[in-house]
């Protein structure tokens, strides 16, 4: 239980008049205030509760509550002086604590002494407290207690320059090593940060490689089906169409669009076919397989045929048959210009 003396001191600090009057923005916090200090005082009993002149950086100056006294963290360990510092808008805002002997000698504390612990930085009213902030200090205090040990024999040496003069230096390669490792850490922090940029960037391209694949395999998978599909109506085609299996003639393979079409193709047959018979005349004649008469009677007779068979080429020329069938096949368009200059 906190002392009665405490008690009263509290309430008369939060009742208080001119000229010594609490700063407070508001006024129905006061009772939080009380409640708060009265459970610190519950279990820390040395802490006393007081009223003095507190002193912002910019030169304000504002009556604030504060309770100080000393913080014995183990049996073996030294006190340690403590004040916190109960500001105006509390419990919104934090207190500040201030632990006048450290000098900067601890991780979380400056050298002016103040604390900047991570209770403090994360205060959220309700759920932070005075009670749970000193608990929270001890732990820190304990966890890094060689920090307040060299403290204490620092000040508790002082005398002797020799002693002093190597705690001096002893402090400064802790304060110096402190800062090249918080200063390696960003560094560390700096260069992982930038990594898993480059490591996202890195995902969104292999992502777009994946995709690029994906879209690739899928239209190749479509040709195969589409040529799958062409293979067994060619395959179909064929087994219709073979005279070996059939019986047909091989003409009955070829099927035409229309009756242009089919000028076409019975007029080039049959003028190639001429010319076929024709050069097999000319190598009889020359072998004296015919005569001369028969030679020069099938000739006329042939090439009154294939006469019939140019004209209707050199008519069809123009029709969109032959254009459609010149740009697919370049030679029948060759054929074509031979046709007409002989």
């Amino acid at each position: 239980m906190a002392p009665e003396t405490s008690i009263e001191s509290v309430d008369a600090a939060l009742l208080c008049i001119d000229p010594v009057t609490l700063s407070c923005e508001e006024p129905n916090f006061k009772w939080i205030v009380r409640e708060h200090i009265i459970c610190l005082l519950c279990e820390y009993e040395h802490l006393v509760p007081s009223v003095d002149i507190f002193t912002y950086n910019d030169g304000r100056t504002v009556n604030l509550l504060n309770v100080n006294g000393f913080l014995q963290v183990s049996e073996c360990a030294s006190r340690i002086p403590l004040t916190i510092w109960i500001h105006q808008n509390y419990p919104n805002s934090p207190p500040s604590v201030v632990l006048p002997q450290t000098h900067g000698l601890h991780p979380f504390v400056d050298c002016t002494g103040v604390v900047t612990s991570e209770y403090l930085t994360t205060w959220t009213y309700p759920r932070s407290n005075l009670l749970d902030l000193v608990r929270n200090l001890v732990y820190l205090i304990a966890h890094h207690e060689a920090f307040f040990s060299s403290s204490h024999l620092l000040f508790s040496n002082s005398s002797d320059p020799i002693k002093l003069e190597i705690l001096e230096h002893l402090v400064a390669m802790l304060q110096s090593d402190v800062t090249e490792l918080q200063s390696k850490t960003e560094e560390d922090i700096e260069a992982l940060s930038g990594l898993q940029e480059e490591l996202v960037d890195r995902a969104d391209i292999a992502t777009s490689i994946i995709l690029g694949i994906e879209n690739e395999r899928t239209s190749l998978k479509q040709r195969v089906l589409e040529m799958t599909e062409e293979a067994d109506m060619m395959a179909q085609w064929l087994r219709v169409c073979d005279p070996k299996s059939t019986g047909n003639k091989i003409e009955a393979a070829f099927e035409v669009e229309d009756m242009e079409s089919k000028y076409v193709l019975e007029s080039l047959a049959g003028e190639e076919a001429i010319e076929d018979v024709v050069y097999a005349l000319d190598k009889a004649i020359v072998e004296g397989v015919i005569s001369l008469a028969d030679y020069l009677k099938q000739v006329r007779i042939l090439s009154r045929e294939q006469f019939f068979y140019k004209a209707m080429l050199v008519n069809l020329r123009s029709s969109n048959t032959f254009q459609i069938c010149a740009e697919d096949f370049p030679w029948l368009r060759e054929r074509f210009d031979n046709i007409c200059v002989s």
